[in-house]
């Protein structure tokens, strides 16, 4: 592939002659492989090309223009798809792309849904949390899961997609960073309640349930996140709650313990109820200091889940401007 020469010394990049989209949130590694595949080129070469050629340059970024002349599709559209692309897009693109996903920490690269990649064949995205079921395929598409064929079939446990919906309606209720916050401690806490494979869980169910229909002692890890996803949604709508964070925070035992039961509801009753050890870790850490200024901790918090969403946000000087109490209106 040779391209053809520009002015001022620079390489003029030609277009390749088979076009191919990028699917939305696609890692820019698997979009060049895939670009690289269908015009029957190496990969490597094809992200060498792509690169700025610099005098005494180290290996730089793929430059988004370089992508755009030989994909024949214009920069903006790149951006809106490829997060790499979409955190470097110049300012005046940005707007319509407020919200979307960065490919960077805390999302992951992460498999797509084999059936809605189809004949495109093994896809890599930038997921975030809430990517864990396809609706659509019925398939386990979350943790545990590292390349297509590990996608586990939840077909005949409905409560397993209906946990995805439920997450969905969650995040369009408290915003996604709030919830992202909280979700690898909802996941924790259900996984000291279930730690003991005898125990009476709903999760525990599952598993015998999945044992039995896969015929097999020993099941891989996206079985286990699966059949505790209900449950983790669960407790994550009430950890991600301010008012229920201010009863698990509580100085009074009776607030403590509508707390407990409003996480542990439709579990049987245990004597161990109000001593569950991942709850009461969970309120430990959440004993924030306070002051006048934030008594319920609410607003250092929210810095914390704004800077840690994962997804392309303006500044808001809201976040960090003195706390002025609103005036009496005569």
């Amino acid at each position: 592939m040779i391209p053809a020469t520009a002015g001022w010394g620079q390489p003029r990049l030609r277009r390749l002659p088979r076009r191919i989209a990028p699917i939305h949130d696609e890692t820019l590694e698997s979009y060049i492989g895939r670009l690289a595949a269908r015009n029957y080129l190496s990969r490597a070469d094809l992200a060498a090309h792509l690169r700025p050629r610099r005098q005494g340059s180290r290996r730089e970024a793929i430059a988004s223009e370089s992508l755009a002349a030989v994909t024949g599709f214009a920069e903006p559209r790149l951006a809106y798809a490829l997060p790499e692309i979409r955190q470097r897009v110049p300012y005046r693109y940005a707007p319509p792309m407020i919200g979307q996903v960065v490919g960077s920490y805390p999302n992951r690269r992460h498999p797509s849904c084999r059936r809605c990649a189809g004949a495109t064949g093994p896809v890599t995205i930038w997921a975030r949390c809430d990517y864990n079921v396809c609706v659509r395929h019925q398939l386990w598409v979350g943790d545990g899961v590292s390349q297509p064929r590990d996608q586990v079939d939840v077909a005949d446990m409905p409560e397993i997609v209906q946990a995805q919906t439920r997450l969905r309606r969650l995040i369009r209720r408290r915003g996604y960073p709030r919830v992202r916050f909280y979700f690898s401690d909802a996941c924790a806490i259900e996984h000291w309640s279930s730690r003991n494979p005898f125990a009476l869980t709903p999760r525990n169910e599952r598993m015998r349930h999945l044992h039995a229909r896969e015929h097999a002692e020993f099941l891989p890890l996206p079985y286990g996140y699966a059949a505790q996803y209900p449950e983790v949604v669960t407790i994550l709508s009430v950890i991600s709650s301010p008012f229920w964070r201010r009863m698990a925070t509580s100085t009074d035992i009776v607030d403590r313990r509508r707390f407990y039961d409003e996480v542990l509801k439709g579990q049987p009753p245990h004597p161990s109820r109000y001593s569950h050890g991942g709850l009461a870790s969970w309120i430990n850490h959440e004993r924030h200091p306070t002051g006048p200024a934030d008594p319920d901790g609410e607003r250092t918090l929210r810095r914390l889940y704004l800077g840690t969403a994962g997804v392309l946000r303006l500044y808001d000087p809201t976040v960090d401007a003195p706390h002025h109490p609103r005036r009496a209106q005569t």
